[in-house]
């Protein structure tokens, strides 16, 4: 797959059918060796029920939990990328220290072929099924519902501020690689970096990023009322404007709730120059949020290679143990919330 369409596909809400976790995965995360049990449930959406999984350490409970939020594009309930797994990481190595989980297929994957053609904006895909989700995880009676954590990867990362902000009994929030803001404009950083890798000359590059210079340009300026019809990056204009019209670093200032921030610090994708600066300059001083980067770690919290590249997402490999335990030893510290 070439440079620009490797981008395009990353970001595309396209159709796909249902991919629930694998016998495999399911026979292990059921094992009577492990230290927890997996419960199959569903998360409720205007178009039908997003299959899910729960994830609950044995003993006594109630157990404090995270809502899983994954990035963009059509991803399952594990976040699947090639050979990984981050999402299934995270779930089986908090549940190994005390903390449950709830993942789900994301709307974009079950119900992809009735969104094709609508006009969706970010809440559709991310922070209407999230606020749904920590519904049906407050409820399970295994729970502390006083005690739910969202924990974003990506583009969930950048939405996580918005769902705390609509669910503001979130006991804290953890932004793993998210960019403060997100737009078409993030994807030409992404494209122009991965050509420099392969060499792409400027002037190649610049004819390849016309189409996307020029949905920005025209985006930019759009009334929202009135949105420019057709799909953009393969979504509607109405998404793109969705984002423009949200500022995750200002909303995050907003908050009361605790957050933790995490970054890998050779995630090209999301860089520590571009967006974990950002982060770091809006909460300096503030003593509620901590601010954590992981020296050689890629976007999934897996080793990268040195310049980070797209082939690092083939390379099988698992979460960083240390990302789990400081995840894990945070979200302990936290008070219940009211």
């Amino acid at each position: 797959m070439s440079m620009f369409n490797w981008m395009v596909c990353a970001v595309v809400i396209g159709a796909a059918g249902v991919s629930a976790a694998s016998a495999t995965e399911q026979k292990m995360e059921s094992s009577s060796s492990t230290p927890f049990v997996s419960h199959e449930l569903t998360v409720p959406s205007p178009l039908g029920p997003l299959p899910a999984t729960l994830v609950v350490p044995k003993g006594a409970g109630p157990f404090p939990a995270v809502l899983l939020v994954a990035g963009s594009g059509p991803n399952d309930r594990d976040e699947t990328v090639g050979p990984n797994k981050p999402f299934l990481d995270l779930a089986q190595g908090l549940a190994a220290a005390g903390i449950a989980s709830l993942r789900y297929d994301k709307r974009t994957r079950v119900y992809g072929k009735e969104i094709v053609g609508k006009d969706i904006t970010i809440d559709d895909e991310v922070t209407d099924d999230a606020l749904s989700a920590l519904q049906v995880l407050g409820r399970q009676p295994s729970i502390d519902s006083h005690r739910l954590f969202v924990v974003g990867h990506s583009l969930g990362a950048v939405m996580a501020p918005r769902i705390g902000q609509r669910d503001p009994h979130l006991a804290g929030i953890v932004l793993m690689s998210g960019s403060p803001q997100f737009g078409i404009d993030t994807i030409v950083r992404q494209a122009r970096y991965i050509g420099s890798l392969q060499g792409v000359p400027p002037a190649e590059m610049d004819a390849k990023l016309a189409p996307l210079l020029k949905a920005h340009e025209e985006l930019a300026h759009a009334d929202p009322k009135h949105p420019p019809s057709g799909n953009f990056v393969g979504a509607p204009a109405s998404y793109w404007l969705s984002l423009r019209d949200y500022d995750g670093a200002a909303t995050a200032k907003a908050l009361r709730q605790p957050m933790l921030i995490m970054q890998g610090s050779n995630d090209y994708q999301v860089t520590p120059k571009d967006d974990f600066s950002r982060w770091q300059a809006t909460f300096a001083h503030d003593p509620r949020v901590k601010l954590v980067e992981y020296p050689g770690l890629g976007h999934l919290y897996m080793p990268a290679g040195n310049p980070p590249s797209p082939a690092d997402y083939d390379k099988a490999g698992h979460v960083d143990t240390r990302v789990i335990q400081d995840l894990a030893e945070w979200i302990k510290a936290q008070r219940a919330s009211p």
